[in-house]
């Protein structure tokens, strides 16, 4: 399975909850929903992506492995690995992800933020490309953002 596989998954998740969260009258497209929305897409994010990261890692580095929470955004990225963005046409920069957005369907965007090599926000600004080009990667944290990127992961 691979990084892209994940967040794949989380979308789908999202999209299926829409209509359940709407019966009951729960807002989940901002800039209408809070807390009760925020809860749910957080908890998929870390039981559908987090988690499966984590186990796919050896024992050793399970222990220190810390993505950011979703859709909150962090003063410094220094101490966490990331889930890289990587939009068809790379300009280089490296992109965090944060979120997924809705601009005409629902979830149908990634937001992410560039970080630079040290972890620090390039600017309190997200960034959005559509989901349906980009891909994603692992990078872990080695004090600071690395080089080591990790598309594919086993399941166990």
């Amino acid at each position: 399975m691979t990084v892209t596989d994940l967040v794949m998954n989380l979308h789908a998740a999202l999209r299926a909850l829409v209509p359940c969260v709407e019966r009951v009258g729960l807002p989940w497209k901002r800039p209408d929903a809070y807390d009760e929305w925020d809860n749910i897409a957080a908890a998929l994010y870390q039981a559908l992506v987090v988690e499966p990261l984590r186990f796919s890692l050896p024992e050793r580095e399970r222990d220190r492995f810390s993505l950011p929470a979703y859709d909150l955004l962090l003063p410094s990225y220094a101490d966490k690995s990331i889930i890289e963005v990587l939009p068809a046409e790379s300009d280089g920069r490296i992109g965090a992800f944060h979120a997924l957005g809705t601009l005409e369907a629902p979830f149908d965007v990634v937001e992410w933020r560039a970080v630079n090599r040290t972890g620090l926000p390039e600017s309190e600004r997200l960034e959005t490309i559509p989901l349906e080009s980009a891909r994603f990667a692992l990078r872990l944290n080695a004090n600071g953002i690395s080089d080591t990127r990790v598309d594919r992961i086993a399941i166990v």
